[in-house]
């Protein structure tokens, strides 16, 4: 599903917004080769709710291998704004398909992507380092799930930041323009969806947004770091096979 908040001619109008739409409508049916993709354009804060409703009640959810939600919109620290600026905070959407909401989720992925601000901090970065670090661990099959168990969430920014966006009026069908992270998830994920799982897909996005910088200015440009909160238990491969 594609959430994208358009505000119309409205003084906060999101250019960009379109491009986002684009992008992402073409990396899932295009790229990937999705059949079921669902487009919802300037919903209301109850429109949004109502959707999640939907889908955690649908039966026919259980016919797909998972549920993947883009989001993009405006943002505050506490939550997503929808078109009427109600704030959409993220809990109010994944309590509603995790598992014990949504039967037909049950033990399948569950990805959200969040494409907005979580405040008005800017970040200036500073000079790079390079760290490397490996996470060791096991699998044990367990007789029960916990609830919140096969979730991605990413966000585009760090908590309490501003997130950015490529514009260009008049610009069409350019997979540079739109928002930092949804630009580069449709890059990276259409070069290595077919090597990679999500989650090292989503290190080399990490790794673009990292590279990017306001006015393309990286001596004094603002800087921005995606975010992922990571409850899968399997790898989760992007497309067709």
């Amino acid at each position: 599903m594609i959430v994208n908040i358009f505000y119309g001619n409205k003084a906060s109008a999101r250019n960009g917004a379109q491009a986002d739409l684009e992008n992402i409508e073409r990396l899932l049916r295009h790229s990937a080769g999705f059949q079921t993709v669902y487009v919802y354009v300037d919903l209301t804060r109850e429109d949004i709710l109502k959707m999640m409703d939907h889908v955690s009640t649908s039966s026919a959810v259980g016919k797909h291998d998972g549920l993947m939600v883009f989001i993009s919109s405006h943002g505050k620290a506490k939550g997503i704004l929808a078109v009427d600026k109600q704030i959409v905070k993220l809990d109010e959407l994944i309590s509603r398909v995790n598992g014990r909401q949504c039967k037909s989720l049950r033990g399948r992925p569950k990805l959200f992507f969040i494409s907005a601000c979580r405040g008005k901090k800017t970040d200036h970065g500073f000079p790079a380092e390079t760290v490397a670090s490996d996470a060791y661990g096991d699998e044990r099959p367990v007789p029960r799930l916990p609830t919140e168990a096969d979730f991605l969430i990413c966000y585009s920014t760090t908590r309490d930041h501003a997130s950015f966006r490529r514009l260009g009026l008049g610009i069409y069908n350019n997979p540079e323009m739109g928002t930092w992270l949804f630009s580069s998830i449709t890059k990276v994920f259409e070069e290595k969806m077919k090597e990679d799982d999500v989650m090292h897909m989503l290190t080399s996005v990490n790794a673009r947004v990292a590279n990017m910088a306001s006015r393309g200015d990286h001596m004094c440009g603002m800087k921005q770091m995606p975010v992922q909160m990571h409850m899968l238990r399997h790898q989760v491969f992007f497309g067709q096979e």
